[in-house]
């Protein structure tokens, strides 16, 4: 009886070993999974590539900028205060007609100063029309000669050149539906236009400015610098692909159904490109011969991610140590200088010293994929060192591949304003035409005034050049 009895005990705590073996193992997998889950919730634009739209209502961002210690506008920063003009079209001459204290008439005295003050203001907007008559005429041999129209003027009655511009930069250059637009042209000029007149121009100005973004690949293949991104924008509803290739005085857009290198192959530049190619790390830029430069900022929202998320100290050694040497890097640049061999030397020897500390502390993590992020992320510190590490020793490259994201990030403000495009056609118009008017705007043209010269078939850069001079 007392045998049974202990069988039936031993029995009992064996199965309670097991039970109690079982939830271990299901605790450990639990913690492994709440590890991950709260890195995920962690995540957000602040600590990772994902945009802000994602963020979703979260508390007030922090910003991994660092402040300049100054408020309002930044050295080198150019104001825009209206300044009096010249040669005014209009001067109104206000006139003292009486003595303020003996009440003397004084419209018979000179006047001994004026004291000005200027009013700018927008006369009303107006078409104005032009008729073209061509003359009809006959020659004594009998011959009926009749005189060309020019090449521009087609139709019995037309819009010009300054309507087809204007609903460009406005659609293109704003964001402004065509509906709107189409609303905003009646409001002005009392004239109705239906939205597929809008399109129609628009259409007009894509094939007219094709030779400006002929020459906008001319100037960006020969750039010592670009900088490339890419982002999605919804097309019928379905995720299309926008892909920027830039530089500060150029820009050239192109949409494509994929994200990858077919569609930067059939883009342009990029396959015969063999300058510093400034990116964000995503894999298909490294199937082409550029030197490649990586986006620090991009880092330092991965290590803050890091940091974030499990206090891996190497991060933020890391993150301090991308910020100094951006900071002296600039010092530099300002004097027209460059850090010197030792400096550099010591900035490469600190870099492998946090990527060899960061290795030493990750036995220490949970396995799950914190312990592979953080893994990842060292891994291409180490594989990437010269690449993210080119602004110290290149002085063309810069710190951050903001140029690319600031030329697509408008994009992203014509998807929210309209929602999605209606046809690929249309996509790739807009893409056309915002490319040309951000290289414009970039430059400093008077991007209405462009934009008639193009449609009218009289604009080269050349011939812009020309005229400044």
């Amino acid at each position: 009886m007392a045998d049974e009895r202990l069988i039936i005990l031993e029995k009992r705590v064996a199965e309670l070993e097991n039970l109690l073996v079982s939830a271990l193992a299901t605790i450990e997998s639990q913690k492994i999974e709440i590890a991950d889950l709260k890195r995920q919730l962690g995540m957000d634009s602040n600590n990772s590539s994902k945009p802000p739209s994602g963020d979703g209502f979260k508390k007030k961002p922090k910003s991994l900028r660092q402040s300049g210690g100054k408020n309002g506008g930044q050295p080198g920063h150019q104001g825009r205060t209206l300044k009096m003009s010249d040669a005014p079209d209009v001067v109104v001459t206000h006139r003292v007609h009486v003595c303020g204290k003996c009440n003397a008439n004084l419209d018979n005295e000179p006047a001994q100063g004026v004291v000005k003050r200027q009013v700018f203001d927008i006369p009303p907007i107006t078409l104005l029309a032009t008729e073209h008559q061509a003359e009809i005429k006959r020659c004594a041999c009998g011959e009926i000669n009749k005189a060309e129209f020019p090449a521009n003027v087609t139709s019995h009655v037309q819009y010009g050149e300054s309507v087809t511009s204007l609903l460009g930069l406005w659609n293109i250059g704003h964001f402004i539906p065509y509906e709107r637009c189409a609303e905003m042209f009646a409001d002005l000029t009392g004239y109705a236009i239906s939205e597929g007149t809008v399109f129609s121009h628009l259409q007009t100005l894509e094939r007219k400015v094709f030779p400006i973004e002929t020459q906008i690949r001319e100037a960006l293949a020969a750039a010592p610098v670009l900088n490339a991104d890419e982002t999605g924008i919804p097309v019928l509803g379905k995720n299309k692909w926008l892909h920027s290739v830039s530089s500060p005085d150029w820009t050239l857009y192109h949409v494509h159904d994929k994200r990858g290198s077919e569609a930067m192959i059939d883009m342009g530049i990029l396959p015969d490109y063999e300058g510093v190619l400034v990116h964000d790390f995503w894999k298909s830029y490294f199937k082409f011969p550029a030197t490649h430069a990586m986006c620090c900022a991009h880092l330092l929202r991965e290590c803050q991610g890091i940091l974030d998320n499990h206090g891996g100290a190497w991060a933020g050694d890391m993150q301090k140590l991308l910020r100094l040497t951006w900071h002296r890097v600039k010092e530099k640049r300002k004097k027209g200088e460059t850090l010197e061999p030792e400096e550099t030397d010591a900035i490469f020897a600190e870099y492998d010293t946090i990527i060899e500390a960061g290795r030493n502390t990750l036995g220490n993590i949970l396995k799950c994929d914190v312990k592979k992020v953080s893994k990842n992320l060292l891994n291409r510190f180490a594989e990437y060192k010269a690449d993210i590490l080119r602004f110290v020793t290149d002085g063309r490259v810069p710190f951050d591949n903001n140029q690319a994201e600031r030329d697509v990030r408008m994009v992203k403000v014509k998807s929210k304003v309209s929602g999605s495009f209606r046809t690929m056609e249309g996509a790739k118009q807009f893409a056309s035409i915002r490319g040309v008017i951000s290289t414009l705007r970039k430059q400093g043209r008077n991007i209405l005034k462009v934009l008639e010269m193009a449609v009218g078939g009289r604009f080269s850069f050349e011939a812009l050049e020309a005229a400044a001079e």
